[in-house]
Parts: C-alpha cells; structure tokens; sequence
C-alpha cells in the first residue's frame, strides 16, 4: 500500500467535535458512526449464554424479498428490500412481533440495491430513492419513521452531477447525514461525490469531490465512517495519482466534517484498468481500517492507518476474491475481518498479527464455494462474533447465522436462516434480541426465560 499526502487535514478547534453518545439504537449499518461493528452496549445475550438463543418471531410479508440492509431505533426494524413485483421498498417491522407497520416504494431507479443501504435516527430512515413517481433522478431521502411517508428528497443529479450513480449507504452522525454517489464528471463545474447533509431538513451542508478527480465511478458504494473524536470521515474513492490518469486508482480518501476539505488519500496506483475494488471501510479510535481488492496482485488487502496523518500502522494480505469481502470490525483491541474466500481473521488491532482464524461453517459449503457467496459485516457484542453467510453448492443454498467466541473464534451457536441466498445484511443485537435476515425474510432469536441474565452481571 502506498499512502500519500495531499494536503494537511486541519484538526483544529473548530474541526473538533463530540458526537452525542450512542444509544442501544441500531443507527447505522456497522452500529456506530465508525462503522466498527461494535455494540459495547449489549448485556443481555453474551459468550455465556448465546446457545441458549430460539427464534421469537420470523417476519411474513410479500414485501420483503431478501434483506439489502436492516437498522432500528426505538423498537422499529427498518428492512431494505424488494416487494413481490420486484419494485425496491422500504419496510418497518415492529421489533417485538415481527409485525408489519407499513411499506413505502423508494423508486429506486437504477444500479444495485445490495451495494446501498440505509440509516435510521431522528424520527426519520435514510435511503437512497428515486424522484417518484417517474423515478428518472435519483437521490437520498429522509422518511418518516412513523408513516413512511417521505420527508424530503435531495437531489444529486441537479447538484450539478451530470449522471446518475450508485448512492452509497448513508451513514448518521450529530444530526447530519453523510453519503457519497459513484458517478461524476470533472468537465461539469462543482461536480461532487461526497455531501453532508442536514438530517432534519435534507438540505446539502456540503458537498465535495477528492482532489484531482478525474474517473467516472470506480470508488464503489462503501458506506462513509466517520471518526467521533477526530472530525475525519473516511470513504473509498476514486483518485488520480501525479495527476496522471493512467495512474488513476480506487482508494481510500478522508474529508474534514465541518467543510469537506480534502485529507490524506491512499491505495495503490491501478494497473488493471480499473478492475480494483475499494470494499470497506471503519473507523475505531484514532485507527482507519481499509479493506481493498487488487486483481492484479492478487490479494485482498486490509490495511490500519493512523486517522490524523494517513502513516500506514499495518497491512494483512489475503489471497484476491471476486466473492464480497466487508467492511472490518473493530471490538476491544480486535480486528474482526471476513477476507471474502470463506475465512474470518482476527488480528491484533496495533499491530495485525493474528489472534485465530474461522473457516469451517459447517452449513456444507463455506460461504465462496459456487457462484454466490456472500459474508456479511461481522457484529460483536458482549464477547460474541455474529455473521451471517450463504452460498450455493450443488444445486442448494444454504444461509446461517453464526455466533463465535471473540476471544478464541470457538463456534458458540448457529442459527438456520433460510434456503434462499441473502442480501448481505448484517445481524443487529440490540437489547437482548439478535435480528438477522433469514432469507428472504428477517428473523429474530431471543433468550428463553431463565437465560436471559449474563452471568458476569449478577
């Protein structure tokens, strides 16, 4: 990997800022604002009890067909989907009966669902849409979370961005929503790819684009993470490097939050014409976490970089997948990481070295064996390592929902989820209910009576 600087970001006192402290809310896809996976909240269901799960509720509605992305606030479950007709939806399901409260159609128009997702807090659920009812623009809006009904809409397209693009998974923080889009053109004046947007109001904060941006696409629709204590947001991108476009790649780039002025960048120079994959990233502590795909190297590449300068900390290489390969998780000093060939890494958080390795899901095929497989984002939660996975293997498909030990990788639990390959959601544990897709519905497993007590809290 090759880190280079563009120019200083500015960590001064007016960049710095405190986010409110996070609720058990399940706000963003990865939990909290970073991305990280990490849900230091939970107490109810642990190492020591996690067996013990039975499945409360599982969803039963023509409009879920396969879960792209899932979050919750207040006891609400919001679902990504797609209705029996095919038409992509938005759902909200109560989270204690699995009930369905109502549907809203986001119109979205084109590009793929499962590389985008949503966000819910502040009474409303963000998700890229489309301008209903022609569905022609597309855009990011803010639905109500008691109706559905939609709040605003925000167009990019009239932003000045000459086409329409995958929108990326918006992610939430203090009030504002961040989002970035993989289309643009440099010849159309204030060409943006990355905005801040008021979460209340849906009106653009910000917008921006990283320095020298020459390439249509390419960066991918990894949801931004954003640094709590850092004012630092961190996406993959696409980047000219020397301003030479024959050395353009798909790398990681870092904004300011309060203006979006351009931080450090880093990836490696694209030799294979754009065929590199800029799959994830997270934010712990002072720590970016970039996961990256080299078709040329052949490796999956994950890399650690100290957030205020962009020094590289460690790199960890995998052999190169085509499968999906996620965003990393980060939980109490580990880096929890699915490399996209069927094998879950821990490493050490300071330095990459490996803690243990987990491979043998036990469903009769690992989740890259046939032309389909898919690893979710791990989640961790009082000492659990939850994912789930599907694949397809000789003429079947087989979805499960795991739950390891954090400190040995030990298989504690693994729930059936399903004969239909998933979207790719990630598991949500949130007050003592884990809530995953089991394809192509969502389920929930909770702790019988007697069992629900952590033995560590009495």
């Amino acid at each position: 990997m090759i880190p280079f600087s563009a120019r200083a970001l500015l960590f001064s006192s007016a960049v710095l800022f405190t986010l409110p402290s996070q609720s058990a809310n399940w706000t963003n896809q990865g939990y909290s604002v970073g991305i990280d996976g990490f849900n230091p909240t939970e107490r109810t269901i642990s190492a020591n009890n996690v067996q013990n799960l039975a499945l409360a509720w599982q969803s039963n509605t023509s409009d879920i067909n396969s879960v792209y992305a899932m979050a919750e606030d207040n006891g609400t479950v919001f679902v990504l989907s797609q209705d029996s007709s095919q038409n992509f939806d938005l759902v909200a399901l109560n989270g204690s009966t699995g009930a369905e409260l109502w549907k809203t159609l986001t119109g979205f128009p084109q590009g793929f669902v499962g590389t985008t997702g949503l966000a819910a807090a502040a009474g409303r659920v963000f998700t890229p849409c489309g301008n209903n009812p022609t569905n022609t623009e597309e855009g990011l809006c803010g639905y109500s979370q008691q109706t559905g009904n939609a709040l605003w809409f925000d167009n990019f397209l009239a932003q000045n961005v000459s086409k329409i693009g995958n929108i990326a998974r918006p992610t939430y923080a203090g009030g504002i929503v961040y989002v970035g889009h993989d289309m643009c053109d440099n010849d159309i004046p204030n060409c943006d790819n990355f905005y801040a947007i008021n979460a209340k109001t849906g009106g653009i904060i910000w917008g921006t684009s990283p320095p020298a941006f020459e390439v249509d696409g390419g960066y991918g629709a990894a949801s931004p993470a954003v640094s709590a204590n850092g004012g630092l947001m961190a996406a993959p991108c696409a980047y000219v490097f020397d301003g030479n476009v024959e050395k353009s790649f798909s790398g990681l780039c870092t904004f300011s939050l309060s203006n979006g002025s351009g931080g450090w960048q880093a990836g490696e120079v694209n030799t294979t014409n754009g065929q590199e994959g800029a799959s994830g990233v997270s934010i712990s502590g002072n720590t970016v976490f970039f996961q990256q795909s080299y078709v040329d190297l052949n490796e999956n590449v994950l890399t650690a970089f100290a957030a205020p300068t962009g020094n590289q900390d460690w790199t960890f290489d995998s052999v190169f997948s085509f499968h999906d390969a996620v965003q990393p998780t980060v939980a109490k000093g580990v880096v929890y990481w699915p490399d996209g060939n069927g094998t879950l890494w821990a490493l050490k958080e300071k330095t990459g070295a490996t803690l243990w390795s987990f491979s043998d899901w036990g469903t009769g095929c690992s989740p890259v064996n046939g032309p389909n497989g898919t690893e979710s984002q791990p989640q961790v939660a009082d000492g659990v390592v939850f994912i789930t996975t599907s694949c397809s293997v000789l003429g079947g498909n087989f979805t499960t929902v795991s739950a390891l030990a954090a400190t040995n990788g030990t298989l504690l639990w693994q729930g059936s989820a399903g004969s239909t390959l998933v979207g790719g959601a990630a598991p949500m544990i949130v007050d003592g209910t884990l809530y995953a897709e089991c394809s192509p519905q969502v389920c929930a497993w909770t702790l019988p009576s007697g069992h629900a007590l952590d033995p560590n809290t009495r």
